[in-house]
């Protein structure tokens, strides 16, 4: 039966070094991958439970997310699992599927599997629900929302979208349109409150039958929206996430909508922009930051961090493409 001296005698390392691996703490790059290789070469097993005794931590990483049919989300998955793996931690990722109740039966899984943290793109808006985390002592790090309670990271939504309403204002545009997620959506709000403050720096005052805001998670809903917003013929249109995007780039194809009679501007380059003709103008989040910054505050608060919790706004940029023209005169 091999045994860790065994595992200490193939890689040359001290005992020391091969024991705080095994039991689920950081090691160097060079000397994790000698003994994950003596491991695998041996057939060495080792007893996690017993190791999670020993030690009071799991090994695991909660990983809470809206829907797993979100590109966002995937994208976060795979950034902090590359953080997580190098520190031998797994995820255990979850789709709350957009509802608070299904968020709520995760959080006590996380819980009850004596989760060493968690990483969560929340469904709820409010810090309570997330409660049941802090009392239970587990370290947690929000991404795209603010519930409030715990470190957060987040898009600087108002300059970028104060940004894309003096542009589409630049380009001639009054009439101009915008699809917006529900009110009370602490991103949704902030989109637009920062689109309307570009609009009034250029003169231009936000027309009320232009601004659409809705549930996009519902079924038909981003489209009932869409169809509404282009009924009103606005000259420019802002879609202000990802799901209006599609379903405005989609109407505005299927209706046959020249380039000519509407500009807009999109949001999310997420891979479809390749195959989308012309190519659209886009505002660009930092989606591989998001995963791997959130996976490395948690590992710190999991080793000691008590700093007070931050949250930290990141800054997208605009890719200019083919869909903002200017108005003829």
């Amino acid at each position: 039966m091999t045994t860790i001296k065994d595992i200490v005698k193939r890689t040359g390392l001290s005992l020391g070094t091969v024991s705080k691996f095994l039991n689920g703490m950081p090691v160097r790059a060079d000397n994790r991958a000698k003994i994950e290789a003596a491991v695998k070469e041996l057939g060495y097993s080792y007893n996690d439970m017993g190791r999670s005794l020993k030690t009071k931590r799991s090994g695991l990483i909660g990983i809470l997310i809206p829907s797993l049919n979100e590109a966002f989300s995937a994208e976060i998955i795979t950034r902090a699992e590359e953080v997580l793996r190098r520190e031998n931690y797994a995820a255990l990722v979850s789709d709350a599927m957009f509802s608070t109740e299904i968020e709520r039966e995760y959080l006590e899984l996380f819980v009850r599997k004596r989760a060493d943290g968690v990483i969560a793109v929340p469904v709820s808006h409010d810090a309570a629900a997330y409660s049941r985390l802090r009392e239970a002592g587990i370290p947690l790090v929000f991404i795209d929302k603010d519930p409030g309670g715990a470190d957060a990271f987040l898009l600087d939504n108002e300059p970028v979208c104060r940004d894309v309403a003096v542009r589409i204002c630049a380009a001639g545009h009054r009439r101009i349109g915008i699809l917006c997620g529900n009110e009370g959506l602490q991103s949704a709000d902030e989109r637009l409150k920062g689109f309307i403050e570009g609009l009034k720096q250029c003169g231009v005052k936000p027309d009320a039958r232009l601004i659409k805001r809705g549930d996009y998670t519902v079924d038909g809903e981003a489209r009932r929206m869409v169809d509404e917003l282009l009924a009103e013929r606005p000259d420019a249109v802002f879609a202000s996430n990802y799901y209006f995007t599609l379903t405005l780039i989609s109407a505005v194809n299927e209706k046959a909508v020249p380039l000519s009679s509407l500009s807009y501007v999109g949001f999310d380059n997420l891979g479809f922009t390749s195959l989308v003709r012309p190519v659209p103008y886009l505002v660009t989040q930092p989606m591989s930051e998001y995963g791997r910054l959130a996976a490395e505050k948690l590992l710190a608060r999991i080793r000691g961090d008590c700093s007070p919790p931050a949250a930290v706004r990141l800054a997208a940029s605009i890719c200019a493409g083919e869909t903002l023209l200017r108005r003829p005169v």
